[in-house]
């Protein structure tokens, strides 16, 4: 009879341990994907930032996915909820910052992340970001008035745009990650870039009929 009684507040007690284990993860990971970005945005701000620079910022999360070629060598840190999506909690969801580099300098850097849509495909948006003398351009897919829901969204940019250009890019919502419904499109996960308007179907906030926008410093 007390073994029986005693059932309630133990099933009690583990869910509160399971919620407070979900919680913790799922700031460190919501931590992880900020700092993932934070990163980027930082080193977009220099001209010729270097594999140093990126190792000291990410440390051991930085990872070496392929050995290097003639051509430069790739680094990346992946970052998933996994174990949420597992539990049914949240949609899967990842976000990868990937590094390519030539003699120990970064020559591009791109954030892709795509999840699973609440109707079982994938929603992909990715970041360009390339490192040269006069890459000063801004381009934005899709950049008209209509596009459909569940499209792909994409900015290509230069490091030589402006910080202002690199804020807007570079402001994607890191919540999507844990969120409990998750991002199901570009205009939640780009919420300064696009929107979802009233006839359910994607917008770009920025006006510009060519896709681009110029930088006047």
């Amino acid at each position: 009879m007390k073994l029986i009684q005693g059932l309630p507040v133990s099933a009690v007690a583990l869910a509160l341990v399971a919620v407070c284990v979900f919680g913790v993860y799922s700031y460190q990971l919501k931590r992880n994907a900020d700092e993932a970005v934070r990163v980027s945005y930082d080193l977009s701000q220099k001209e010729q930032p270097t594999v140093q620079e990126l190792r000291q910022r990410l440390g051991s999360a930085l990872e070496q996915p392929d050995p290097c070629t003639t051509y430069g060598c790739g680094y990346q840190i992946l970052l998933s909820n996994r174990v949420l999506a597992n539990f049914h909690l949240v949609p899967y969801t990842v976000l990868r910052s990937y590094f390519w580099t030539r003699n120990g300098v970064i020559e591009e850097n791109s954030l892709e992340f795509w999840t699973i849509g609440s109707e079982g495909s994938m929603v992909l948006s990715y970041i360009d970001l390339k490192y040269c003398e006069r890459c000063d351009y801004f381009t934005l897919n899709p950049w008209s008035d209509t596009a459909w829901l569940r499209t792909t969204g994409s900015i290509d940019i230069g490091n030589a745009s402006t910080a202002a250009n690199k804020r807007v890019a570079l402001a994607l919502d890191t919540g999507c990650v844990t969120r409990l419904r998750g991002c199901t499109n570009i205009a939640e996960l780009f919420p300064n870039v696009w929107y979802e308007n009233s006839a359910r179907a994607i917008s770009c906030r920025i006006p510009n009929h060519e896709g681009v926008i110029i930088d006047n410093r």
